[in-house]
């Protein structure tokens, strides 16, 4: 009712609380020196939600009141608010002398409570889901209260130890390869250092036969003999020897050259391969409401509540 400005009237109060009937819970919100109650309805439920896809599977509770109506409709959980505490906190009396608003018939008829339960449990089915974030690249979704700040920074580690792991692989996947390279290198510079040291003996043995050959004809005609002329040939198979061993540490180094062109050929690929993993671009984040199955409600509380009155 209104007064003459046109402003609300506040709701009549009497000193005496009105009688409960049985059958209803009757429950008090605590109030810093409260003087006055109003009644409204209480609700409170512990709320499962579940996402297997997501690997969501957290209990909430949800607690709300809602003013009781004078109207057709004594009861709209639409307007319902965050009640101010949870039901550990509910008193189970009031103050002493305290008044109270007389409240609509309605809310002192135990029969209406079974179905503002039901009402509450729509209510949270259609209303109240659970808001998370989730990141299905890496496989990741909030916790509950957790900001979104903290989870982008979970996701940011998760998505670096996914691409270390990547690249990881990566290398693994190579690794069969550049160790058959490597060993190619390997025995390539082994072939050379052979082939160098053949080379070295060779000319060695070719310079001695040379001496040898040439003191012989300075002995005089008759030291040119069969034997000299043998000297001289053998002399002439080691040169042609020492011309085809230093052919050999050519095409030795040669092979090499192409072993350790493939090597780093090989690693190059790797580097760049392992590059384009690491400049992938973050995970995205989502929003996502997870609603709760009407199973997964579990109603402890519907109860006539006694508000402070501001």
């Amino acid at each position: 009712m209104a007064d003459a400005g046109g402003k609300q009237a506040a709701p009549a109060t009497a000193p005496t609380r009105p009688i409960v009937p049985s059958g209803i819970q009757e429950v008090f919100v605590p109030g810093s020196g409260a003087a006055s109650y109003s009644a409204a309805l209480y609700g409170s439920a512990k709320v499962r939600y579940t996402d297997a896809k997501r690997g969501i599977d957290v209990v909430e509770e949800v607690n709300a009141i809602t003013p009781f109506a004078s109207g057709a409709i004594p009861v709209d959980w639409e307007v319902a608010e965050d009640a101010p505490v949870g039901p550990e906190a509910l008193a189970g009396s009031a103050a002493p002398e305290t008044t109270f608003a007389a409240p609509p018939a309605a809310a002192l008829d135990a029969r209406k409570y079974a179905g503002w339960s039901r009402d509450f449990v729509d209510w949270i089915v259609r209303s109240r889901p659970l808001t998370i974030f989730s990141a299905k690249a890496v496989k990741l979704a909030s916790t509950p209260g957790e900001s979104g700040r903290d989870f982008r920074v979970r996701v940011q580690l998760a998505a670096r130890e996914q691409r270390d792991a990547q690249v990881e692989k990566l290398r693994g996947s190579y690794a069969t390869k550049v160790a058959r390279a490597t060993e190619k290198v390997r025995k390539a510079g082994e072939a050379i250092a052979r082939e160098q040291q053949q080379v070295t003996q060779q000319h060695l043995q070719t310079a001695v036969s040379v001496g040898a050959t040439l003191l012989g004809a300075f002995l005089g005609r008759k030291a040119l003999s069969a034997a000299t002329l043998g000297r001289a040939t053998t002399v002439a198979r080691g040169v042609s020897r020492s011309m085809k061993e230093t052919g050999d540490v050519a095409t030795a180094q040669e092979r090499l050259a192409l072993a350790q062109q493939e090597l780093a050929g090989l690693q190059q690929q790797i580097e760049a391969e392992a590059s384009a993993l690491a400049g992938t671009t973050e995970p995205a984040i989502e929003t996502v409401e997870i609603k709760p199955k009407r199973g997964n409600v579990d109603v402890r509380l519907v109860a006539l509540a006694w508000v402070p009155l501001n």
